[in-house]
């Protein structure tokens, strides 16, 4: 049998009406008995049998935040006002005992006593009926309140009244994280990340009920809100970006969770750091013109990087290192300069600015620039390539190249011969200019030498490297070299060959011209002293064996054509000095030089005399003393001499002559006046040398023109006299003559030059100046045509490529019967000596010329002093 008990609100029994009375009785014992045990236990479970209809009952849904406090409301006032409320109580899902219970049968239900299960709530609830809607307040909620709660309320008369709370309990989420691509977890700033790179960011939530909500979020506008539900209680979101851009930068990425509007959301954020390659790298400013050997500073500039860029400067794949970098405008812009001493190598070379960000080493940027260096021409002169150098003959035509290598272009290229005759353009003088070629037509042995080439630009001037041009001919004899030998009978004499070829020499013939034949001189009395030299021993033992001496050599370009030709003479005393000059003379001291004369065909030397002139004076009027010699000197082999030790304001007379081993010249003589000391110049000072100056001034005028009376005088008187009928004959000299080109003349011969040197006062008035040589030019000059001797003239200059008329017609005459043969008569000078004067007359000229270095002409040396 179901039976279904009530308890009113008096907790009486509430049977159901259709039973029996009987049976009513028993269930009220049995309710009584339950009251009882209600009463002494507190509220029990009443179970019902049937609860049909509860379902229908109003459902109030509550949430609550874990740890947080909810009300779980529940209606307690009576449903009119004559009735009351007895109990309440309150049950939790679909246990059937109450976990809560009020029990106002005793009394008002405001003031009735409560009752809580401590095992399910033990002291955090309490019902709160002041609160509107009254109901049952849990404190420090739990996640194990989430349930459906049932509050019934049973009236005295009215009633039961069951009303259905759900409580949500909300779980607030306790740990967001947010995980890399590599499943670390990060947090602040990440990365950096370059350009262009992907992120991946994974969001995760722990825990947490209600299942949150996990968003991504870049101030305030949402990137991805659609969650992915991991194991367990993780809830995840996984954002990506797939390429960054600048923008990007510092980009704050947020991580968002919830799950009820009750919680506050939890969040996480990172911050993206990134890494820029560098936008660009300039060059500034132009590198068109640089000089060669200046320092410059080269800029470049980068900017877009992050971090700072990275400068490096490359010329030609080489690192340059002097350099020196800047940063500006907060790292955005690197600037690096580089010192460039530009030099020829670097012309046309490119260099290289490169910007690199160390972080992004894939991106680089660069900027080049070509230099343009100017430099002074760099020359490089060579041979025509087709020219054998080493085998050019005289007539061949020879080419030269000159490289030139030059920026800017050059302007001017000219041409130099032995590093200082520059060639000139001239075709009829085979000289030709072309470029930079030079043509040297028909060459001979003159063109051998050196040859250079320069170039000049706007920024300088270059010379080449020196290319020797040597000129194969074959020998000539040597300018200059000694061609008169003189030598007494059965001396040895000892001839110098000295010709010029190229190449030396290998071979030399010596012959002697006799009167009628060409007598070879045997090998064993001649030999090779030097490099084109050859020197022959000849010994004169007869009259005839006076002549010539020839002499030709021969190398591989082939025979001397003309030989050389020294003439072998019987020596004679030197011809006397000439041209002299004296300089720098001072107090005590002057230096005196002259030019030789002709040296009688044998080596001579020079002598200097010294005296005072005042002794001159008297040995001319005792006409007994001869003059003291205060020095006497000689040098060798140039008449030149350096005075010392002399006495201030003296007049001194000069004797200079040449001796050889025939003897001695005649006597050079020329009077100087050493300067006065200083000290004998000086003069007290004051007014006293002013008013001297005018009676110097008279005393001058009137000497002067005493002296110029007596000149008058003179020249009247000597013009009046008669002409001696053989006129005077002496030795004039000339400063620019040379002692082989100066002839003899007579005194009243005008001088084919004036020469006024006031330091030089000549005093030889001997009219017995070389008589007998004045003679024997006189003779020699007038030998007859065809007679194959050489002139005089030719004897004295010593030139070996000139001859005579005579000498070329007998070369002629020979060459054409003898097959290249020269022949000259050396009889031409013996018998031509055969006519000089008588050898006592001779020697008595001799001595008398000698005589006169002591028995001076006082009478003409007072007049010239």
């Amino acid at each position: 049998m179901s039976i279904r008990m009530r308890v009113n609100s008096d907790h009486h029994l509430l049977l159901p009406h259709h039973h029996h009375v009987g049976d009513r009785i028993l269930l009220q014992c049995l309710a009584t008995l339950l009251l009882v045990s209600a009463v002494v236990a507190g509220p029990q479970v009443v179970e019902e049998d049937d609860q049909s209809g509860l379902e229908e009952s109003p459902l109030t849904v509550v949430q609550a935040v874990e740890s947080g406090r909810v009300l779980l409301p529940c209606d307690v006032s009576a449903p009119e006002p004559t009735d009351d409320t007895i109990l309440v109580l309150f049950y939790q899902g679909p246990i059937g005992t109450p976990i809560y219970s009020i029990d106002g049968r005793n009394g008002p239900i405001n003031r009735a006593p409560h009752w809580a299960d401590e095992n399910t709530l033990g002291s955090r609830a309490y019902f709160d009926m002041a609160s509107e809607p009254p109901g049952l307040v849990l404190q420090s909620v739990k996640e194990s309140d989430d349930n459906e709660y049932r509050c019934r309320v049973d009236f005295r008369s009215s009633p039961t009244r069951n009303v259905r709370i759900e409580l949500d309990v909300i779980v607030p989420l306790k740990k967001i994280k947010i995980l890399s691509e590599a499943g670390l977890e990060v947090s602040g700033v990440i990365g950096p990340y370059p350009v262009g790179a992907s992120v991946k960011l994974q969001c995760q939530v722990d825990s947490g009920r209600p299942r949150p909500s996990v968003s991504w979020f870049h101030e305030g506008s949402l990137l991805d809100d659609v969650s992915e539900v991991r194991r367990g209680d993780v809830t995840s979101n996984t954002l990506t970006i797939p390429a960054l851009t600048r923008n990007d930068l510092y980009k704050v990425l947020t991580c968002q969770a919830s799950n009820s509007n009750l919680s506050v959301p939890v969040a996480a954020a990172v911050t993206l750091d990134m890494s820029f390659p560098p936008l660009d790298a300039r060059i500034l400013g132009s590198l068109d013109s640089l000089a060669e050997g200046e320092r410059y500073e080269i800029v470049c500039e980068s900017s877009g990087s992050r971090p700072t860029a990275t400068i490096t400067w490359w010329k030609g794949g080489i690192l340059m290192t002097d350099t020196r970098s800047q940063v500006f405008q907060e790292g955005n812009v690197s600037r690096s300069t580089l010192y460039l001493t530009p030099s020829l190598a670097d012309h046309d070379v490119y260099v290289f600015c490169r910007a690199k960000n160390p972080m992004v080493p894939s991106a680089v940027m660069e900027d080049s620039r070509k230099l343009n260096v100017h430099y002074t021409p760099r020359l490089s002169l060579a041979a025509g390539v087709s020219l054998d150098m080493d085998d050019i003959k005289e007539g061949d035509d020879v080419y030269f190249e000159c490289g030139i290598n030059a920026n800017p272009k050059v302007i001017k290229v000219q041409w130099y011969h032995n590093q200082g005759e520059e060639l000139i353009h001239n075709v009829t003088a085979g000289v030709i200019q072309s470029n930079q070629s030079l043509v040297l037509q028909r060459v001979n042995r003159r063109s051998s030498g050196q040859y250079t080439c320069s170039a000049t630009n706007v920024h300088g001037h270059g010379k080449s490297n020196a290319v020797q041009l040597s000129v194969k001919f074959a020998p000539v004899c040597r300018p200059g070299q000694k061609i008169i030998y003189g030598g007494g009978k059965h001396e040895e004499l000892n001839v110098t060959c000295n010709v010029e070829a190229h190449p030396e020499p290998n071979y030399f013939r010596w012959a002697f011209n006799s009167s009628s034949e060409v007598v070879d001189i045997p090998s064993s009395s001649f030999k090779v002293i030097g490099k084109g030299r050859s020197q022959a021993s000849y010994t004169p033992k007869t009259h005839l064996d006076y002549g010539t001496l020839l002499c030709w050599a021969n190398n591989e370009v082939g025979r001397q054509l003309t030989p050389c030709i020294f003439h072998v003479i019987h020596a004679s005393a030197p011809d006397p000095v000439n041209n002299c000059t004296v300089d720098n003379v001072t107090s005590s001291g002057a230096s005196v030089r002259c030019q030789a004369g002709w040296d009688g065909g044998m080596e001579q030397t020079f002598m200097l005399r010294v005296s005072h002139a005042r002794a001159h004076t008297r040995a001319h009027d005792k006409k007994k003393e001869a003059p003291r010699v205060l020095a006497n000197t000689s040098t060798s082999p140039k008449p030149e001499f350096l005075l010392t030790g002399l006495e201030p304001g003296t007049e001194y007379v000069l004797t200079i002559m040449g001796v050889n081993k025939k003897g001695q010249s005649d006597a050079m003589r020329m009077a100087i006046v050493t300067l006065k000391d200083v000290a004998e110049k000086r003069t007290s000072p004051g007014s006293g040398t002013i008013a001297l100056t005018p009676i110097l001034a008279v005393l001058f005028g009137v000497l002067a023109s005493i002296l110029l009376m007596v000149i008058v005088i003179v020249i009247v008187v000597r013009s009046r006299q008669p002409r001696p009928r053989k006129p005077e004959v002496k030795m004039l000299y000339d400063k620019g003559g040379s002692p082989a080109t100066l002839p003899l003349r007579r005194h009243d011969e005008p001088s084919a030059v004036d020469d006024h040197n006031p330091d030089v006062i000549p005093i030889n008035d001997d009219h017995q100046v070389k008589e007998l040589q004045q003679d024997y030019v006189t003779e020699t000059t007038g030998l007859p045509q065809g007679s194959g001797g050489p002139s005089f003239d030719h004897v004295r200059q010593g030139s070996p490529s000139q001859t005579s008329p005579q000498q070329t017609s007998s070369k002629k005459e020979y060459l054409q019967g003898h097959e290249g043969s020269f022949y000259i008569n050396p009889g031409t000078l013996l018998r031509q000596k055969r006519k000089l004067r008588p050898p006592r007359k001779r020697e008595e000229l001799q001595r008398k010329s000698r005589s006169g270095d002591s028995d001076l002409d006082l009478s003409m040396a007072s007049t010239r002093f």
